[in-house]
């Protein structure tokens, strides 16, 4: 149980919060609404604060980029296309076991066409034969000791750029929007441990387009749920 009485927060002398109390149970969710500049980020930023300090992982993915603020315990990843930052949606891990290359491979397309609503069954069935025939080239299968190997995004992309199956047509264009922003490549890489190691981890996602935004957003948390749910934590 998440449990704060009587946060408060000021710039200054000017006091944007006073007194919020605040009560989430285990497997509860809150919403926060409010009209502009009632102070709903700020309330964020507090709650987020308050919940570090009793050593518990706190995660901000930030549409708006107004999430960010000073503290030692923050840690803020720039999401555009000249972050090194990455995480791999289709990364495995042999410490989870239940994460199989069939569940990422299923979540990629799942995600992809909630948020490109114009793919259709055609272009998801070819996507997932690439992603498939991605981890069997690598040699990656069900077997836990091929999941050391990591795919590489940028291995999927040349296969669907180099396709010559009709039903890529569609999907090249949005694999070249992802590969343009390096949403899933780079050279320092996300780690979904290091987020759930106590601290605030805070995702900027500002400088993306909205579509990128959601992609990012809904895949990330996907992976986080699914290792909270390996180690028994959900």
């Amino acid at each position: 149980m998440i449990k704060r009485r009587g946060v408060c927060r000021a710039f200054g002398e000017k006091e944007v919060l006073k007194g919020i109390n605040l009560t989430v149970s285990k497997g509860e969710t809150f919403l926060l609404i409010g009209r502009s500049g009632a102070g709903k980020t700020e309330t964020i930023k507090a709650i987020a604060s308050e919940i570090s300090k009793q050593k518990f992982p706190v995660l901000m993915i930030d549409f708006h980029g107004d999430m960010a603020y000073k503290n030692n315990d923050i840690c803020t990843y720039e999401i555009d296309e000249e972050s090194p930052y990455y995480f791999n949606p289709l990364d495995l891990d042999p410490q989870f076991p239940d994460i199989t290359p069939l569940k990422l491979m299923q979540d990629f397309n799942d995600a992809m066409v909630i948020n490109f609503t114009s793919i259709g069954i055609q272009q998801q069935g070819c996507l997932k034969e690439i992603i498939k025939d991605s981890y069997n080239d690598l040699g990656i299968n069900n077997e836990k000791t091929t999941w050391s190997k990591e795919i590489s995004f940028s291995y999927i992309v040349d296969k669907i750029r180099n396709s010559k199956d009709k039903r890529t047509q569609t999907l090249k264009g949005y694999i070249n929007s992802i590969s343009d922003f390096n949403l899933f490549s780079g050279s320092e890489k996300i780690s979904i441990g290091n987020i759930l190691t106590g601290k605030i981890t805070h995702i900027n996602l500002k400088s993306l387009p909205e579509s990128l935004r959601s992609l990012y957003a809904d895949l990330l948390l996907r992976k986080v749920y699914y290792t909270l749910q390996s180690l028994g934590h959900i």
